[in-house]
C-alpha cells in the first residue's frame, strides 16, 4: 500500500511559488490514484485466477463411486483406525466430495517473525487437490499436505478413497496415499478417544537453496474437535519442522468456517 501524508510534503514544497506547488501536489495525487488502481487491478486479477483454478478443479472432480460410509468398510483396519472412524463418522455418513474453508492464524515464512494471515481454501477429494488463497503469498500444492489436512474432511481417509492403513504401535498408525505417480505417507497419533492429535512425516521439502532442495522431518498437531456437517473435526492446529535445534512450528491455524460438499 502507498500512503501519502500531506504533512510530510509541507517541508518539500515550502518556498515554491503557488503554481509549482499546486502542480507537484496534482502529480502526486495522480500517482496516488494510479497506485491504488494498480493494487485494485492486481487484486482483481488474483481473484480471477483463483476463481479459474477452482472452477477447473470443480470440473475435474470425479464422481464418488461409494456415496455413503458403512462401518463394514473398516472391519479389517487396525483397531486404532477403526476407533478413529467410529469417533468422527456416523454409519451411513455421506462421503465428502469437496470442502470450502475459511481460516485465520499466524505464519513464520522465514522462521523468524510471526505474521497474521487469513485464507480461504477449496478442496476436492477425487482427485485429491486444494487451492489455498491466503493474504501471504507462497506456493502450496503437495499431496502430503492434503493427506495431513484430511482430518477436516475425514471420509477422505477411508480405504474406499485410496488410503492404505498400517498399524505402528498402540497409539500410532501409518496412512499411505497414491495419486498418479506420487505416493506419500504420514504416521498419525491417536488419543484414548480415538481422535487424531498429531502426525509426522520423515521428510518434506522446506524450500530450495542455491538450486538444491532442502528436506526436513515435518510434524503437526490438531485439537479443539467439534461437530461440523455431521463430521467430528479439529478446528485448530499447527505444523512444524523438526530441526536439529528441536521442534520448530511455522504455521498455526484456526478454522473459522467450513462447508462440506457431499456425494449424491
Amino acid at each position: 500500500m502507498i500512503d501519502l501524508h500531506s504533512n510530510d510534503l509541507s517541508g518539500a514544497i515550502k518556498g515554491l511559488d503557488r503554481n509549482v506547488a499546486t502542480t507537484i501536489l496534482l502529480i502526486l495525487a495522480v500517482i496516488g490514484v494510479c497506485a491504488v488502481g494498480a493494487l485494485t487491478f492486481g487484486a482483481s486479477r488474483w481473484q480471477r485466477k483463483t476463481n479459474d483454478i477452482r472452477a477447473r478443479m470443480q470440473a475435474a472432480n470425479l464422481p464418488v463411486t461409494l456415496g455413503r460410509y458403512s462401518e463394514r468398510e473398516i472391519v479389517g483396519l487396525p483397531p486404532l483406525v477403526r476407533q478413529y472412524f467410529r469417533a468422527v463418522l456416523q454409519d451411513g455418513q455421506a462421503i465428502v466430495s469437496g470442502a470450502r474453508l475459511s481460516q485465520e492464524g499466524r505464519f513464520r515464512p522465514d522462521m523468524d517473525e510471526w505474521r497474521p494471515f487469513t485464507a480461504t481454501q477449496f478442496v476436492t477429494t477425487r482427485p485429491p487437490g486444494f487451492d489455498w488463497d491466503a493474504r501471504i503469498s507462497m506456493a502450496q500444492g503437495e499431496l502430503l499436505r492434503y493427506l495431513a489436512e484430511s482430518v477436516w474432511y475425514p471420509t477422505a481417509l477411508l480405504p474406499s478413497q485410496g488410503v492404505r492403513w498400517e498399524s505402528m504401535d498402540d497409539s500410532n498408525a501409518k496412512a499411505t496415499l497414491t495419486n498418479g505417480a506420487t505416493t506419500v505417507a504420514l504416521e498419525f497419533c491417536f488419543d484414548s478417544d480415538g481422535l487424531i492429535t498429531s502426525f509426522k512425516a520423515t521428510s518434506r521439502c522446506r524450500g530450495v537453496i542455491d538450486g538444491v532442495p532442502e528436506f526436513a522431518p515435518w510434524n503437526g498437531r490438531f485439537w479443539a474437535y467439534e461437530d461440523r456437517d455431521g463430521l467430528r473435526i479439529p478446528l485448530e492446529g499447527e505444523v512444524a519442522w523438526q530441526m536439529p535445534a528441536g521442534y520448530s512450528p511455522y504455521c498455526r491455524v484456526r478454522i473459522t468456517d467450513i462447508n462440506h460438499e457431499f456425494a449424491r
